[in-house]
């Protein structure tokens, strides 16, 4: 076998398979959420005490990155998994991206966060991973070998070697 024609079968079977698991996580995000969140707090911070807080989150057919930076003094070092269920089935088409910035007064003192949204609805992927696999699909397609392999004429009972619709040599 050919290495182009392993590294198509490769890709054509790693965009199926990535494919079907998007579609699978966009279909359950309707009725599950899933959520991780990842706190990091620098060990040497010139500027001060602030902690690096990312979260992903999948729901409502949409996938969300999320980046928080604010005073440590209110987190640690942690990874936390959140997985539950929602009373209804909801799919949301359109994303959203925004950064923003929360203040509040606890006593005396003043709890800053530094936020940045992204949303990136799931459909967008599953057409990124799904339009390149399906023109790989289409284009390693077979014909049957009574068939012109240029133009899926059928050849049956032609004896000439030439395909009558292409002009394509063909074994006769």
């Amino acid at each position: 076998m050919k290495p182009k024609s392993i590294r198509r079968k490769v890709f054509k079977w790693t965009g199926l398979l990535t494919l079907l698991l998007l579609m699978v996580v966009f279909l359950l995000s309707g009725w599950w959420k899933f959520s991780v969140t990842w706190v990091r707090i620098p060990s040497v911070n010139l500027a001060g005490d602030f902690a690096d807080t990312k979260w992903v989150q999948v729901s409502d057919g949409q996938i969300w990155f999320i980046r928080v930076t604010k005073k440590s003094e209110f987190v640690r070092d942690d990874v936390t998994w959140y997985v539950y269920s929602m009373n209804s089935p909801q799919w949301r088409i359109w994303g959203s991206y925004k950064k923003y910035v929360n203040v509040a007064h606890l006593g005396n003192d003043v709890w800053t966060e530094w936020c940045t949204d992204l949303c990136v609805p799931l459909w967008i992927p599953v057409c990124l991973v799904g339009l390149p696999t399906v023109v790989a699909w289409y284009r390693d397609r077979r014909f049957p070998p009574e068939n012109c392999q240029a133009c899926n004429y059928n050849l049956t009972g032609n004896t000439s070697g030439i395909c009558p619709e292409c002009g394509c040599a063909t074994k006769a």
